[in-house]
């Protein structure tokens, strides 16, 4: 194949090709992140939407944001299973305790999307003050 439809497609396979990812040394962890954060961003730019995000390390305590994290987002329901998540790891860690009527509002807020359980648990144990750690803020 020769002529100006080979350059055509040469140029197209050069364009469309992903960039090569740089090798990472054994134990470069950051190298590794580096690299799973430019494979998400890539996925997020090819999404319709505002996708945000934010990630913790949670030995050193550096954060990465994404450009659209402090993007407000409705999160809708999803919350809810951030909360719950939240609220058993307090629970685990010896911060609070929960009773059975928080654990029946927590089965309702994942069950059947009990806005009024998920309610009355943030004004309990989130709000302003308390911010549940859902690892974006």
């Amino acid at each position: 194949m020769c002529g100006p439809l080979a350059v055509l497609l040469l140029c197209l396979a050069l364009v469309a090709a992903p960039p090569a990812a740089a090798t990472c040394t054994a134990g470069d962890a950051q190298c590794v992140l580096r690299q799973r954060i430019a494979t998400a961003e890539a996925y997020i730019a090819g999404r319709p939407g505002t996708i945000g995000f934010v990630l913790r390390d949670r030995v050193t305590g550096a954060r990465y944001r994404s450009a659209a994290a402090a993007t407000p987002i409705w999160t809708a329901s999803t919350i809810k299973l951030a909360m719950v998540a939240d609220l058993l790891t307090r629970e685990q860690s010896g911060a609070l305790r929960l009773s059975a009527a928080d654990r029946h509002q927590m089965a309702a807020m994942l069950r059947s999307s009990d806005n009024d359980a998920a309610d009355d648990l943030w004004s309990r144990y989130g709000g302003p003050a308390n911010v549940f750690n859902v690892g974006f803020l």
